[in-house]
């Protein structure tokens, strides 16, 4: 294959600019912790499994398990989950490391064999399979590092028609995760055709747009689309496979004008956030140990193996909510993995963060929140209280739980608050306005002056033509109150450009007032039409169509 590829690099004169090394690598349907291959090669004595325990731990005698062994072959892969789990947390932990490590390895061999076949000056890629939640075990950050120093990973995006408001939470919640782990955030497959053996709807232009303008305000930075043209099991793309334009490929090139032309710099535009969500890793692997289908997009299980009193996937499940929560208050919030960097988490630059409970925490986790609260940062724990570490071991984090639930307590230089039945936790639609209400007013207070805020103006109802199971609905028709707010707003900031984007997620028009903290705003051109729109203190109220995305430059002196 490389003598193919080789000649053809754009380096000697040809068109490859990229190389796959796999897609979607991952167990995929067998993608459970009991449900990987138990090959000899893999988890026989001396086999992979041990090397990476070597390599972890060096020798048995550092083995943070309660069973002590004499040598580290003499331990054997996981092959069965308790229903509690607690000192030997790390025993269960370690294998589904050892997953990432064996597919991260997989990868780093796929580009290391190109390149000792001449296949240079090119940029190696891999695309990551769904899990919930997202890097467990297919890690993001650890799959970049194979692709080598240049290369990219992308996740893959698919979402039904016309897309719903927990397809988008979805995508800006994974969007948002990667904007905080990788090097560049792009969808290696950016749903624009149907694979016709699962979805059977039309991929309309008006949810292509509204989809990617969705995830190009969450910041993705670039989209492969997939498919670009019918061909086997695909059908319904932008160009039939008999070279037929579709009004879908009107889509296409409007992204490309947008991103690519009409906005200055793009690439280097971030997203603006007021508060962070944290993302901890040892929590979520908690969550996979009992989880029999990861892959499953819809659905995260909930059970066992729990950890002093806690099931699994409820801290999870608590992550997940957050984010829907407050987008509700109007604002944005970032991802941070302190695992991967603490640059974000200072109290300067991130002045409230909350914690997704869980009974563990990761030891590097702990530290850096410790450390944030001691300079000036306020933290909301929210769900369970982190009584143990990355190795089962019990530890007393921040101090020990505030006494009273949903209230601010000071600690070092900052604050800390523990809410107990945690803020998230609902699907989508289905969230708690008690926890919209009481966060509401927790960030009207401590982050008064959102980057962006945006709130529906008026009660909005619509006819739904759905019913099923998690409906709540009389009759068929659903009506959605404040403070349920089903708006976003982001803005962008770069050297070059101010770039706003504001969402409907209702599936009828509605109207919205978005507020800038910047007072020096003056205005929005929007940069579809051209139609130029005056500030008011820096806020305008605007009537936006059912699902629908609009895009803005923000004028004004700084």
């Amino acid at each position: 294959m490389d003598k193919i590829i080789k000649p053809r690099l754009k380096s000697n004169g040809g068109f490859i600019t990229m190389v796959n090394l796999d897609n979607e690598v991952s167990y995929i349907v067998q993608d459970g912790m009991l449900t990987s291959d138990y090959n000899p090669v893999n988890v026989g004595r001396g086999g992979f499994y041990h090397q990476f325990l070597t390599e972890k731990y060096g020798s048995a005698s550092a083995l943070p398990y309660p069973q002590k062994y004499a040598s580290i072959e003499d331990v054997l892969a996981p092959r069965q989950v308790p229903d509690v789990v607690g000192d030997d947390f790390a025993y269960y932990a370690d294998g589904c490391e050892f997953k990432t490590c064996a597919m991260s390895k997989h990868i780093a061999a796929l580009r290391e064999m190109h390149e000792a076949n001449g296949v240079k000056d090119v940029t190696f890629m891999t695309n990551f399979n769904p899990h919930r939640p997202e890097g467990v075990p297919t890690r993001m950050s650890e799959f970049e590092k194979a692709t080598g120093p240049l290369g990219i990973a992308g996740y893959d995006f698919y979402r039904g028609v016309f897309m719903s408001y927990s397809g988008y939470q979805s995508m800006a919640r994974v969007l948002k995760l990667m904007n905080a782990t990788l090097r560049y955030t792009w969808s290696a497959e950016f749903m624009s055709g149907t694979w016709m053996k699962v979805l059977t709807g039309r991929v309309s232009d008006d949810h292509m747009r509204f989809m990617a303008l969705c995830a190009l305000a969450q910041g993705c930075k670039a989209i492969s689309w997939f498919m670009f043209h019918d061909r086997d099991c695909w059908g319904d793309a932008p160009v039939s496979s008999h070279g037929h334009e579709r009004p879908s490929l009107v889509v296409l090139k409007e992204i490309k004008k947008l991103a690519c032309e009409t906005i200055q710099g793009w690439d280097e535009l971030v997203p603006a956030t007021d508060l962070a969500i944290i993302y901890d890793l040892t929590s979520h692997t908690h969550s996979y140990l009992g989880d029999p289908s990861p892959c499953n997009d819809n659905a995260l299980y909930v059970g066992e193996p729990a950890v002093d009193g806690v099931q699994c996937g409820k801290a999870s499940l608590e992550y997940e909510g957050l984010y829907l929560v407050i987008e509700h208050t109007g604002r944005q919030a970032a991802a941070i993995d302190p695992l991967h960097s603490t640059a974000k988490l200072a109290a300067s630059v991130t002045p409230l963060a909350i914690l997704p409970g869980s009974p563990v925490i990761h030891s590097v986790t702990a530290r850096a929140l410790e450390s944030y609260v001691n300079e000036g940062g306020k933290l909301i724990v929210s769900g369970a209280w982190p009584t143990r570490n990355d190795t089962g071991a019990t530890f007393e984090f921040l101090g020990g739980a505030p006494k009273q639930s949903g209230v601010l307590v000071t600690k070092g230089k900052g604050s800390v608050s523990w809410v107990r039945d945690g803020l998230g936790g609902g699907q989508p639609e289905e969230d708690s306005l008690k926890s919209i209400a009481w966060l509401t007013a927790v960030l009207d207070k401590e982050i008064p002056a959102a980057k962006v805020h945006v709130q529906n103006q008026a009660e909005v109802s619509w006819i739904d033509w759905k019913t099923g199971k998690n409906m709540k609905s009389e009759g068929g028709h659903r009506v959605y109150k404040q403070p349920r707010n089903l708006f976003t707003a982001v803005l962008h900031e770069g050297a070059k450009d101010r770039i706003l984007f504001v969402l409907n997620h209702y599936p009828e028009a509605a109207r919205a007032k978005v507020a800038l903290a910047d007072a020096t705003a003056t205005a929005l051109i929007d940069l579809k039409t051209g139609e130029q729109f005056k500030l008011q203190n820096a806020a305008i109220e605007l009537d936006l169509d059912r699902k629908s995305a609009s895009v803005f430059r923000r004028l004004g002196c700084d």
